[in-house]
């Protein structure tokens, strides 16, 4: 039966780009998602923060990264959480300093 059939537990495989500027979209690749939208936690310095989802696939997550005032670049965390708050693995990123445009 359908109902019989266990999801995928979600996975991050990778991401667009794993050194990110903080501030800046990113897609996220991986699987078990999900149809409906859950959230992307941002573990960065101690501190938990939500991206801005701006696209949920199962396959894969657009989020806009939050904006950080960062001295250096600095390590960060991102986990997928499912609609069904099941979370994928951590995904190591390196959030990186805007170049200041002259």
């Amino acid at each position: 039966a359908r109902g019989d059939i266990l999801p995928v537990d979600p996975m991050i495989f990778g991401a667009d780009s794993i050194t990110p500027v903080a501030g800046s979209e990113i897609n996220i690749a991986g699987e078990g998602f999900g149809p409906e939208p859950g959230q992307v936690l941002v573990h960065v310095g101690g501190v938990e923060l939500q991206g801005e989802i701006e696209g949920w696939y199962d396959l894969g997550v657009h989020v806009k990264l939050p904006s950080l005032a960062l001295a250096s670049a600095t390590d960060a965390q991102l986990i997928v959480i499912r609609g069904d708050t099941a979370a994928s693995n951590p995904l190591t990123v390196q959030l990186t300093v805007p170049v200041a445009s002259r």
